[in-house]
């Protein structure tokens, strides 16, 4: 039954977890790797990267942090992926 979902969410509305980096502000940890905290809609991909594309975060920031509220659409977060503590 999952299987049957899957493959008819899969053919009608595609959706996927965006994975990427954002910039930092410190030198010694240049770059966050982040991922949404939810699936977004394949369509919306490309937009998201250039989105991603311009945030900087300042540190401090903890693995599970939100970095970027309402990312590309509402009820989406960009999380961060790693602590940078200093």
């Amino acid at each position: 039954m999952r299987g049957e979902k899957y493959a008819a969410d899969e053919i009608h509305s595609p959706v996927r977890t965006l994975t990427t980096t954002v910039r930092t502000n410190s030198a010694s940890v240049p770059m966050l790797p982040v991922k949404t905290s939810v699936p977004i809609h394949k369509d919306k991909l490309f937009d998201a990267m250039i989105a991603a594309a311009q945030i900087e975060v300042s540190i401090p920031v903890k693995a599970g942090d939100p970095v970027c509220r309402g990312f590309v659409e509402p009820g989406v977060d960009l999380i961060a992926g790693r602590d940078i503590l200093h």
